[in-house]
């Protein structure tokens, strides 16, 4: 299964904050899954959604899981998680 398929395992449907879809991958060799995609702000700035595609009970997917402001933060906090 390639990223998008194993992310779609957990989770349906899109994010409303950040509808747009910017890549899918993994956490290293991990086996899970990511979303990052992107949306409009509060105040008319872009801002990026990460979402691991883990089971809603795992207390990893509200702990990984976030909004930023950039995508080099995007890719800082994917550093910190491998």
């Amino acid at each position: 299964m390639n990223a998008m398929q194993t992310f779609h395992l957990h989770i349906k449907g899109e994010n409303f904050m950040t509808p747009t879809v910017v890549e899918y991958g993994f956490l290293g060799d991990t086996g899970i899954a990511y979303e990052i995609s992107k949306g409009e702000g509060f105040v008319g700035d872009t801002i990026y959604g990460f979402t691991v595609g883990l089971p809603i009970n795992d207390p990893r997917r509200r702990e990984w899981s976030g909004c930023f402001p950039s995508m080099h933060a995007v890719n800082k906090h994917i550093q910190s998680l491998i």
